[in-house]
């Protein structure tokens, strides 16, 4: 399933009813911030990382301000009559991003471009592996 990937949990911190994970997926670290983390999660486990694919950023060059970006590169385009799916491959996961046609055919996007794919914190749900 597209936008499902495993990262090893780093680090957990709780302060004022948030916590704040850190994950390792492959060379980058990712944030995620949550009120109730999953029943299980501890530092060294693994745990499957979930983005809605409506969620995450496209752009050709890294934002600022935001904690979790993975570089990769446009690996097919599924464009409709009012959405379009952009299939991106990355170092260890393929993940999609979904956004309006309208928008899409005012981009300049091709197949096999190298892109940033960028999402905030509070965009992943976490899911314990067991």
């Amino acid at each position: 399933m597209k936008n499902k990937f495993t990262a090893t949990v780093q680090e957990i911190e709780s302060a004022q009813g948030s916590t704040l994970v850190t994950f390792r997926f492959g060379d980058v670290a990712l944030r995620s911030i949550t009120l109730d983390p999953p029943v299980g999660l501890a530092e060294g486990s693994e745990a499957t990382l979930i983005i809605h694919e409506t969620r995450p950023i496209l752009s050709n060059n890294p934002l600022e301000g935001i904690a979790n970006t993975l570089l990769g590169h446009i690996e097919s385009i599924e464009e409709g009559e009012m959405l379009t799916r952009i299939n991106v491959k990355t170092a260890g996961a393929s993940l999609s991003v979904l956004t309006d046609t309208l928008t899409f055919n005012e981009s300049s996007w091709i197949i096999d471009q190298k892109v940033y794919l960028s999402f905030k914190a509070t965009d992943i749900a976490i899911e314990v592996n067991t």
